[in-house]
Order: C-alpha cells, then sequence, then structure tokens
C-alpha cells in the first residue's frame, strides 16, 4: 500500500536474459532457488502506468551476466548507458517511480 505522492524503487530481472538463468539452473552453476518475476523494459512501465505510477527514473543494471573484478571498467563504462537503450537490453532493471 502506497499513498499518493509515495515513491516506489524495485529491482527485477530482465525477461530478455531468461535463458541464461535457465542454463545456470539446470547445469546447477546456480544455488538460487526464491521465486523471481521475469518481466521486459516495456511490460514494466506499462505496468507501472496502468496501476497509477509515474516513472521518474528506470536504467537497467549489469550488461554481462557473470562478474569478475577483471571486468568491473567494462561495466562501469556501459552503466553510463543505462538510462538509455542499452538499458533494455541489460541483465536487471531498476525504476523509481511515484504513486500518483
Amino acid at each position: 500500500v502506497l499513498k499518493k505522492d509515495g515513491i516506489l524503487v524495485l529491482t527485477t530481472p530482465n525477461k530478455l536474459w531468461y535463458f541464461s538463468i535457465w542454463l545456470a539452473n539446470t547445469l546447477k552453476l546456480r544455488p538460487y532457488q526464491g521465486l523471481e518475476n521475469w518481466i521486459s523494459w516495456n511490460q514494466m512501465k506499462k505496468n507501472l502506468n496502468k496501476i497509477g505510477f509515474s516513472i521518474e527514473k528506470m536504467s537497467g543494471i549489469h550488461l554481462l551476466p557473470f562478474i569478475h573484478p577483471i571486468i568491473y571498467p567494462v561495466l562501469d563504462y556501459f552503466h553510463r548507458y543505462s538510462r538509455t537503450y542499452l538499458g533494455k537490453i541489460m541483465i536487471n532493471m531498476a525504476v523509481k517511480c511515484k504513486k500518483i
């Protein structure tokens, strides 16, 4: 429950990357066993607008599926573009929105 003008901050995996998690789970490379909601970038925006939220900021997180310190500079570089076209293809999505 969120009152008018309340702020919601949400992160979720990007549906575009579901295949990589399915493969990691199938090969038993990923110990995670929780519940995850897989939704696309455009569907996230559509759903939030439909239920009465105004999106203030939306961005992607992590361009590559495997994170290792050696690639941090590459990830940092691409995070500059996480609110533009690259955000739509990043592994996770983050959104900040306001209840209207």
